[in-house]
Order: C-alpha cells, then structure tokens, then sequence
C-alpha cells in the first residue's frame, strides 16, 4: 500500500505542475491498487477494460448543512498494470476526482472522459520517450467515442486555450471553454 501511495502523490504533484488545481487534502482520499477495478456487480470488473475507477462518498450534518459536507474520495487501480500505464491511469482518475470534488458534475460522458484522457495524454507526452508516445498515440486513435472522440475534442480545445483554461472554466462555468470541436 505504501508504494501504490507513493506513486499516486507523484502524480498528484505531476498534475498540480500540468495545470490541474487539485485542493483536496490528503488524508480525504484513498489510494488502493486492486486486482480487478470495477463498481459492484459491474461486469467490466472482472476484465481488462476497466484499469482506475474514482469514487467520491459526501457527509454532511443535518444540523449544520451545507458547511459540514465533506467528503472521501477512493481511487482504485488494476494491481497489474506496468509503472507507466499506471501513472497514466492515476492522471486520468486525478482528473475525475478533481472535477468530482469541485461538483462538476454535469459533463456529457465524451467531455468528462475526454478532459480525463487529456491528462493521461499529457503525462505520457512529458516523458519524451517511445513509450510514452506509444501510450499517447493510442489515446490520440482510440476509435472509442466516448473516449477516443472525447479526448479529440477536447485536446482541440487545449491546443487553442491550454489547460489552465479548461480548468478555469470548468471550475467557474461548469462548462469547456468555447472551442473548435467537431471533427
């Protein structure tokens, strides 16, 4: 447990120097490497698909309302996955748990997946080596249209406003910023 720790604190420090304004303490989120991933009674949990799921559970006090919500967050993991597939996968879940944490919520499934991917992306073109590209490469031709067209939109969006951007609106709007995204 301890090393899957260690590995998810770089990748948090990784995604707060690429952008993504991660705020949530430390000690609210779990960090868990699992031999399958997947919600319960979820039939992907048991196959290759399903590498990271994000899970974000809100308290609140009755008596006290809105000022007493808080919340514990889960990232889980496949235990197989290889160093840099995994720290890929740990960007993408940083970035559901970013959007989760600050309540945006409302995302259509290609935007949401597609800001997700973007991260993974990013992290595996900032290696600078074949591997990495060999990861991004798969991202940038993923057929999927949840996440392969996701991510095409939204790196159309990021190659015009950048990251800080996406962020910003996301966080004020709830929204992507305006942006080329058709095909």
């Amino acid at each position: 447990m301890g090393e899957a720790r260690r590995h998810f604190d770089l990748m948090v420090r990784w995604a707060k120097g690429h952008g993504l304004p991660l705020r949530f303490p430390a000690e609210r989120v779990d960090f868990r490497w699992v031999p399958a991933v997947g919600a319960p009674g979820d039939s992907t949990a048991s196959s290759d698909h399903c590498l990271g799921l994000t899970t974000v559970q809100w308290t609140e006090d009755p008596r006290v309302g809105l000022a007493s919500r808080k919340y514990q967050a889960t990232v889980w993991t496949k235990d197989t996955l290889p160093e840099i597939p995994f720290r890929g996968v740990t960007a993408h879940e940083l970035g559901h748990l970013w959007m989760m944490t600050e309540g945006i919520t409302d995302l259509q499934p290609e935007e949401c997946e597609g800001v997700c991917e973007l991260l993974a992306f990013l992290y595996y073109k900032s290696l600078g080596s074949e591997e990495g590209d060999r990861y991004a490469r798969r991202i940038e031709t993923n057929p999927d249209p949840i996440y392969g067209e996701g991510f095409r939109q939204v790196f159309r969006i990021f190659e015009t406003a950048g990251m800080t951007a996406i962020c910003k609106s996301l966080a004020t709007t709830r929204r992507l910023p305006p942006g080329k995204r058709g095909r």
